[in-house]
């Protein structure tokens, strides 16, 4: 699952700063670039399933202070360095960038901002209806309709009509919210998945494979059935990040018994939140010095500098001691 995380946290800055092709191999790393934020957001609500399972009053503050701490220091910062290539920026884009996370400052943030509003109105829900097996239900229902709502087109052209700021993320929280509630359903299904047998996970993960590759191939032959939407729509997307998903949690990988190695790898992909989070005006800078030194941008080199910078911001921050300055970043 980290890995994935890992891999994926590199897909979004490719999404954002890549596009020009070098060499023919990065057409197979790119295979699953856009469905970074659709495998984040499925992840993030599996890992924290008990959290609306079974809620208390310390679990719900834990993960809103998770969500807002990033939400509020990344927006502030993403600002205060945008001053220094937009000169337009007011203090009304600040507010709509704390509150909606989605403006271009730092844009990205808006996937925090819709994961608090899902995770609300998954808790009311939970509130309201009391039984757990219930709530599964109830936001089953609901995933569905969002999933109607998008083949529709009213999602689309209900939101398309709102300013910049808010259409992407008012309009893709229809399209989170199947994410998170196929999260929480897993969150059900992880520990089982664990405590099988490995024989049975290596075939599970064979399949999944298969599945991936068949729908990648006839995605790609015969193309998908329409949908608009704001760029996580369609069953496509939401099949294919269920598999993989599915991969992480059964992959052979998951059964190396080195534990050094497995600390430095959990250790090593542990600062996927701090990277998505600062990439987007880090990369602006960095675009700007490439640019000035006659330098070719939108390429897989300028991604990885991108990243490893990020990576490095976010491995100093996490020597800070104090728990929520680690939030920030792990």
């Amino acid at each position: 699952i980290e890995i994935l995380r890992f891999y994926m946290a590199f897909m979004v800055v490719v999404t954002h700063f890549g596009g020009k092709l070098i060499c023919p191999i990065e057409s197979i790393i790119y295979i699953f670039q856009g469905f970074h934020v659709a495998v984040f957001m499925l992840l993030s609500f599996m890992l924290c399933g008990k959290y609306f399972l079974e809620p208390t009053k310390a679990l719900i503050t834990k993960r809103i202070i998770r969500i807002i701490l990033p939400l509020i220091f990344w927006g502030s910062l993403g600002f205060l360095i945008s001053l220094s290539y937009y000169s337009n920026l007011t203090l009304e884009t600040l507010c709509l960038q704390l509150l909606v996370g989605h403006t271009g400052v730092n844009s990205p943030l808006w996937f925090l901002t819709v994961m608090l509003w899902i995770s609300l109105l998954f808790w009311i829900i939970r509130i309201v209806v009391g039984k757990t097996k219930l709530f599964i239900i109830v936001i089953s229902i609901i995933s569905v309709i969002c999933i109607i709502l998008q083949y529709t087109g009213i999602n689309y052209t209900t939101f398309s009509k709102f300013p910049y700021e808010l259409k992407y993320p008012f309009g893709r929280i229809i399209e989170m919210i199947p994410y998170a509630s196929l999260g929480i359903c897993f969150s059900i299904l992880f520990p089982i998945l664990k405590t099988m047998e490995t024989k049975k996970q290596t075939i599970i993960f064979i399949i999944a494979s298969i599945l991936v590759i068949s729908f990648v191939l006839l995605n790609y032959l015969l193309g998908e059935i329409p949908s608009m939407g704001f760029g996580y729509n369609g069953a496509y997307m939401i099949l294919i990040a269920i598999l993989l998903v599915i991969m992480a949690c059964t992959s052979p990988i998951n059964l190396m018994n080195n534990k050094i190695l497995n600390n430095i790898i959990l250790y090593l992909c542990s600062f996927t939140i701090g990277i998505f989070c600062m990439h987007a005006f880090v990369g602006h800078l960095l675009e700007l010095f490439f640019i000035k030194s006659g330098l070719e941008t939108n390429t897989i080199f300028i991604c990885f500098i991108i990243y490893i910078i990020c990576y490095i911001v976010s491995l100093l921050i996490s020597f800070i001691p104090s728990k929520y300055t680690k939030m920030l970043v792990q």
